[in-house]
C-alpha cells in the first residue's frame, strides 16, 4: 500500500506500508511422543522445514525543493519480522518438541542534500541503520499448552547493530575533455550482544527468563519459584590448539591458581559418586582413596571459613557430605561449609540466567578522486 502526496509547492511526499505473509512448509513425516492435558494423546508433531511468519514494513519519504539549484530530501524506514518454526526429531517421550522464535527490527533514516552552481553538482548523505535481532528456543513435551507453565527456556541469542554514515561528494567539469569527481566518507559500525561472545570486549549480563517466554515452568507452578531456564554463560578455557573446552572444574570448584589454572580438591566431586554408598566411604574403598578422602576431610575440618559448626565428633564423611550436598546452617543462612572459601557448585548457581555478550567497533574513513575523459 501506498499513499503518494504529489507536488504541493516546493514539496511532496509519500507513505506506505505492507506485510508479507511466509508460509510453513511441512515435513511429510510426523512424530509422536507428545502430551496434551498431561497423558499421551496421539498428537503428532509434523516438521517446520523453514521459518514461518510475516514481515511488516512501513516508511515515509519526503522532498524538498529549497530553490532550482538546492534541494533536501528525507526517508524513514521500519521492517519487523516475527518467525518460528517447530522440530522434533523422533516419537520418544523423552525428546521434546522444540520451538525456534526469530524476531527481527531493522529502522533506517537517510537524508540528502543535493546542489549544483557554475560547472559542478554535488550531494552529501547522512545514513543511519539499526538492526535488533533476537533468537529464543523453547522445549516442551505438551503439544498444546498455552498459558500452563509447561515450557522451558533453551537457548537466547541476540545481537544490536548500528551504523552511520557520512558521504560527499562532488562533479565538476573541468573542460570538455575531463570530469572529476572527488569527496570522501565517514562511517562508524558497533555491534553488541551474546552473539559476539569473542569480540575483543565482553561483560557479563543476567536475564530475566520471564522476558522471552510467559508460558514457562515452574515447580508447583509457584510463582515464587525460579522459572525452568537452561540459559547459562559456560566458563570455557582453551586448549594448546586454541579449541574451547568447558571447565568443569572451575564451576564447581571456583578456584584457580596465580597462572589461572582451574583447581580441585584432592577428594573430588567424581570420587564422591564411586566411592560413597548411603553417605558413607565403601567399606572396600582402596588405601589411596581412603587417604585422599580423609585428607580433604581434614582441609575442610581445619578451614577458618568452616569454624562455625558446632564442635563434636563430626567425622570425615560427615564433612564430606555436608561439602558435596550444599548443606547450609537453617539457624544462619551465611554459614555454609566451602572449601578455600568456595561452596562447592557456587560458581554454577552464579552463572545460571547469565550470558557472555561482546561488542566490537569498525570505523572507516576515505577519500576518492576520479577523472573521467
Amino acid at each position: 500500500m501506498r499513499a503518494d502526496s504529489g507536488q504541493i509547492g516546493k514539496f511532496r511526499f509519500d507513505i506506505y506500508g505492507g506485510k508479507r505473509d511466509i508460509m510453513p512448509a511441512y515435513s511429510k513425516n510426523t512424530f509422536g511422543g507428545v502430551l496434551h492435558g498431561g497423558t499421551s494423546d496421539g498428537t503428532r508433531v509434523r516438521n517446520s522445514l523453514r521459518y514461518y511468519g510475516d514481515i511488516k514494513d512501513i516508511g515515509f519519504t519526503a522532498a524538498y525543493d529549497i530553490n532550482a539549484n538546492h534541494g533536501l530530501t528525507l526517508g524513514l524506514d521500519h521492517i519487523a519480522e516475527d518467525m518460528q518454526r517447530f522440530v522434533k526429531h523422533s516419537n520418544s517421550d523423552m525428546e521434546d518438541r522444540q520451538q525456534f522464535k526469530r524476531t527481527v527490527t531493522r529502522d533506517t533514516y537517510r537524508m540528502t542534500y543535493t546542489g549544483r552552481g557554475g560547472a559542478s553538482d554535488w550531494q552529501v548523505d547522512l545514513d543511519y541503520a539499526k538492526m535488533r535481532g533476537d533468537d529464543i528456543t523453547l522445549v516442551s513435551n505438551r503439544a498444546h499448552s498455552k498459558y500452563e507453565g509447561k515450557n522451558r527456556l533453551d537457548y537466547i541469542d541476540d545481537i544490536l547493530h548500528s551504523q552511520w554514515s557520512i558521504k560527499a561528494s562532488a562533479n565538476t567539469q573541468i573542460n570538455n575533455d575531463h570530469l572529476l569527481t572527488y569527496g570522501f566518507g565517514y562511517s562508524k559500525e558497533t555491534g553488541e550482544g551474546s552473539r559476539l561472545k569473542n569480540a575483543p570486549q565482553t561483560y557479563m549480563r543476567a536475564i530475566n527468563p520471564w522476558d522471552y517466554d510467559k508460558n514457562l515452568f515452574t515447580q508447583d507452578g509457584s510463582s515464587d519459584k525460579p522459572p525452568l531456564s537452561r540459559v547459562h554463560d559456560y566458563t570455557l578455557n582453551y586448549d594448546e590448539n586454541g579449541i574451547p573446552q568447558y571447565d568443569y572444574d572451575y564451576e564447581m570448584y571456583g578456584l584457580r591458581d596465580a597462572n589461572g589454572r582451574t583447581l580441585k580438591p584432592i577428594y573430588d566431586y567424581k570420587d564422591y559418586l564411586e566411592n560413597v554408598r548411603n553417605d558413607y566411604l565403601r567399606p572396600d574403598a582402596p588405601p589411596d582413596v581412603r587417604a585422599r578422602h580423609h585428607a580433604f576431610a581434614e582441609e575442610l575440618r581445619n578451614d577458618p571459613n568452616n569454624a562455625w559448626i558446632r564442635p563434636g565428633n563430626l567425622s570425615d564423611d560427615m564433612y564430606l557430605w555436608l561439602y558435596y550436598n550444599r548443606v547450609i546452617d537453617e539457624d544462619d543462612p551465611t554459614h555454609r561449609i566451602t572449601y578455600k572459601g568456595r561452596m562447592f557448585g557456587e560458581e554454577y548457581y552464579l552463572r545460571q540466567n547469565k550470558q557472555t555478550v561482546g561488542k566490537a567497533e569498525i570505523k572507516k574513513e576515505y577519500l576518492f578522486v576520479q577523472d573521467t575523459w
